[in-house]
């Protein structure tokens, strides 16, 4: 510590207080014996300690001139030896004898037994223990001893300033004198290994205002570190080409260990601003990587890194929020990725029965190797499969209605084997979807669509089958109603309307009652089917 080490007073061999007469003798003297190129020893040298002062023309002229001015004189005061009463002079007769632990001692005793020890007591403590850090290596505990004793020597600064100028009249401000103390214990900590964060509480016991300056000096230069890179890392995301932000992101991670040391020892309101701001650029650092890179991955282990980072308030709540949302962002890219396919074949148009085959296919292969790994994807697989089923059903039913449709408008047997063809066809790939999806997992609603449409097309495949063989060789077959034709056609139409019953199927079961009757049980069956209409519509009123 140079404040000791190469303390004005130790140069030239003095020990406080000091005249201003007796300064000048010191001066003139030892620049005498420089000149004739001697070096002058003095008793308490701490010559042993193997750090000699420095004794050369300019280092002695430098020495007399900080001691000039009483503020330097008081200053210095408090980093090298003072003799105050006899205990000092005994201690310092140890010295003399290089038992430098025996003098430690004797002042150490003195301090802890006395409920108000003398400044002079704590300083040469103090001295010895600066001495010991320097020789047999850097332990914070002492040191912290060191900064807790200067903290009771500042609450004797006015004795000290009395006694080392010999006068009760001075301009020395015991603020300046406090703040230039507590500068040079911290520069001295901080040229050590370690860090100086560990001090903090050393000061503790301090007044108020020194508390904090002492606290400031400590932590500035952490923050202005902290900052620096922030500043750096937010400018790069606006200025700078986008793939730079790695290397950005690697200088922002650099700072973690200082930015968690700072927040550990620290919880004032710089230091939880930067420590924001060092979250925050990260956060942002995620978002950059998501919306600019186009990198989720990338995005999601800086925004988890974030997440872990201390912070506070707002800035927290906010890391918060973007990882739930980039987390769900890449659940639903991971979703579409699994799923990409079967997207892709239920917006697919089916123009045929052999489409719908073709798709079928495609479809299940699709399902088959398809596998999930949470929960939310196994419900979704349900449901894609059912949607794939309802579709090709759709598809079916639809051709399965046009057939009849054709049929309606040409009631021949041209056109009831064709619907017969049709209606196959539609059973044929009917029961392959009931046994392919038999082993694929999907929701109860599409199970129990597949059952019944299964079972409805496969009885009316066999109505209609028997509807042929009966037509026999009919080439024209009674008219087939529809809802725009008065007599059948209409109560048909109502009973549709009023039950709910599809209409095509009774169409249906029009025909093939129709097929099967003669011409007068069709006329009993239009009978039965008015006197139906009239029931239907009087109960409606």
């Amino acid at each position: 510590m140079d404040k000791v080490f190469n303390n004005p007073y130790r140069v030239l061999g003095l020990v406080s207080p000091i005249t201003s007469k007796e300064l000048a003798k010191r001066t003139s003297g030892l620049e005498t014996f420089v000149d004739f190129g001697k070096v002058k020893d003095y008793p308490l040298d701490m010559s042993a300690s193997n750090n000699l002062p420095i004794r050369a023309l300019e280092s002695i002229k430098d020495a007399a001139r900080n001691l000039e001015s009483d503020n330097d004189r008081v200053s210095n005061a408090l980093f090298w030896f003072y003799q105050y009463d006899t205990v000092d002079e005994i201690a310092f007769e140890a010295i003399e004898n290089n038992n430098y632990r025996k003098a430690y001692e004797l002042w150490d005793s003195q301090i802890l037994s006395s409920s108000n020890p003398k400044f002079s007591w704590l300083i040469n403590a103090n001295v010895i223990s600066l001495f010991e850090l320097k020789s047999s290596g850097f332990v914070y505990g002492k040191l912290y001893e060191v900064i807790e004793r200067y903290g009771s020597i500042i609450k004797e600064l006015d004795k000290v300033k009395t006694n080392a100028l010999q006068s009760n009249k001075n301009i020395v401000d015991n603020s300046s004198i406090s703040k230039t103390m507590i500068d040079s214990l911290v520069e001295y900590a901080s040229s050590m290994e370690g860090s100086v964060l560990e001090l903090l509480g050393a000061f503790s016991g301090y007044a108020e205002d020194m508390k904090d300056y002492a606290e400031s000096k400590i932590i500035n230069p952490y923050i202005t570190e902290i900052q620096d890179v922030v500043d750096e890392v937010e400018r790069g995301l606006t200025e700078e080409e986008s793939w730079a932000v790695y290397g950005l992101v690697d200088k922002l991670k650099d700072k973690e260990s200082l930015v968690r040391e700072l927040d550990l020892y620290c919880n004032n309101y710089k230091v939880q601003r930067v420590v924001n701001d060092y979250a925050d650029t990260a956060k942002r650092c995620s978002v950059f990587a998501n919306n600019e890179l186009e990198e989720s991955g990338f995005a999601k282990d800086i925004i988890d890194w974030a997440h872990e980072l201390p912070a506070y308030g707002e800035v927290k709540s906010n890391i918060a929020d973007n990882k739930n949302k980039l987390e769900e962002i890449i659940e639903e890219e991971s979703v579409n990725k699994i799923f990409i396919n079967i997207f892709a074949y239920l917006e697919k148009e089916i123009y045929s029965i052999a489409d719908a085959e073709w798709l079928l296919n495609k479809m299940v292969a699709e399902l088959n190797v398809i596998t999930v790994q949470s929960a939310k994807e196994a419900e979704l697989f349900r449901s894609l499969a059912g949607a794939c089923a309802f579709k090709l059903i759709g598809k079916i039913l639809e051709v399965y209605k046009n057939a009849f449709e054709e049929f309606k408008a040409q009631p021949d047997l041209d056109k009831l084997n064709a619907a017969n063809a049709t209606i196959d066809e539609c059973y044929n790939l009917m029961s392959k979807i009931q046994r392919e999806f038999l082993y694929i997992d999907i929701d109860d609603e599409a199970e129990e669509s597949i059952r019944k449409a299964y079972a409805h097309i496969s009885s009316e495949r066999s109505d209609l089958q028997q509807v042929v063989k009966k037509a026999g060789g009919k080439k024209y077959l009674p008219v087939v109603a529809t809802q725009d034709k008065p007599i059948i056609g209409g109560v048909l139409y109502t009973i549709s309307n009023m039950t709910g019953i599809n209409l095509t199927y009774l169409r249906v079961g029009y025909v093939i009652a129709a097929l099967l009757a003669a011409l007068w049980p069709l006329i009993v069956l239009y009978a039965v089917m008015t006197i139906i209409k009239s029931v239907i519509e009087n109960n409606a009123k």
